[in-house]
């Protein structure tokens, strides 16, 4: 029997809901979530579990005026959800065994749209492998 393998890629929320000032950063996590569920589909029938998790803004120094400038009036490192709010949240799905983590605000977009276009996709694999047009 093998053991059951993870592969974890944390993505943002900024992949389902981008925004203007960081349009590059929006396009990465965009593609890399569209890469995570190609490998996710690919990998179903193997022993590696493809999860990817979809932070909020989390309170850290990123935010901070220092890195951000343009960003001095959003309170710096006081902007999002606080980093131990995050981490519970994310670690208790991860722990349930989820394999897609929305956190905070990311669950807004996910829950919404995001399935309904995962579903999508899953039927547009389905008929392909089918053969059908």
């Amino acid at each position: 029997r093998l053991l059951t393998r993870r592969l974890q890629s944390t993505s943002s929320n900024l992949a389902l809901v981008p925004i203007l000032r960081c349009s590059n950063y929006c396009a990465s996590k965009a593609a890399l979530h569209q890469w995570v569920l190609c490998l996710r589909e690919q990998l179903r029938d193997t022993n590696i579990r493809v999860v990817e998790i979809f932070p909020p803004i989390v309170q850290t120094e990123l935010h901070d005026e220092k890195n951000q400038p343009d960003m001095a009036h959003m309170r710096g490192r006081a902007f999002g959800i606080p980093v131990d709010q995050f981490t519970t949240e994310a670690m208790k799905k991860l722990l349930a065994g989820d394999d897609q983590i929305p956190v905070g605000l990311s669950t807004i977009a996910f829950d919404s749209w995001e399935q309904q276009r995962q579903q999508a996709f899953h039927r547009v694999v389905e008929m392909m492998r089918k053969g059908e047009s």
